[in-house]
C-alpha cells in the first residue's frame, strides 16, 4: 500500500472548506488520505458508503468520483450539509450521494439507516 509524505499530505487537501462558521469544529481529512482509506476497504462501485458527522460531505464525494460508490451522510450542522449538496452538484454526483441534517439518534426510524443503527446501539451496549 502507498504511503503518503508530509508534503503529499500537504497537498493533497483539493476541497475547499465550506463549512466556516459552523458552531462545532470540522475537521478535514485530506482527499489522498480518505483516497487511501476506500483503496483500504475494498470499496466499489456496487457498496454504499456512510458518513456520520460528514462535514464537508468530501469522503462521500471521494467514494462517488473515484470509485463510483453510492453514500449517505448525516451531520447535525445545516450549513454544511447545504454545502455537500452544493458540491454534488458540483460535482455530478448527487444522484449516487445524499445528504441529511439530522443527530444519529433521528436516524432510528429511517428505513436506509435503519441496519447502521442497529449495529452502532448493539456496539455501544
Amino acid at each position: 500500500m502507498a504511503s503518503l509524505s508530509s508534503e503529499e499530505l500537504k497537498q493533497s487537501n483539493k476541497l475547499d472548506t465550506p463549512c466556516e462558521g459552523a458552531s462545532l469544529p470540522v475537521v478535514f481529512s485530506p482527499t489522498r488520505v480518505i483516497e487511501l482509506g476506500l483503496e483500504l476497504a475494498c470499496v466499489k462501485r456496487t457498496d454504499v458508503v456512510g458518513d456520520l458527522g460528514c462535514g464537508d460531505g468530501r469522503a462521500l464525494l471521494v467514494a462517488a468520483n473515484t470509485f463510483h460508490a453510492h453514500g449517505y451522510g448525516i451531520d447535525i450542522r445545516p450549513n454544511c450539509i447545504d454545502a455537500c449538496n452544493r458540491s454534488a452538484r458540483i460535482h455530478m454526483v448527487e444522484k449516487l450521494i445524499r445528504f441529511r441534517c439530522c443527530s444519529f439518534e433521528a436516524l432510528a426510524d429511517d428505513p436506509e439507516w435503519q441496519r447502521v443503527y442497529d449495529e452502532h446501539t448493539r456496539i455501544r451496549g
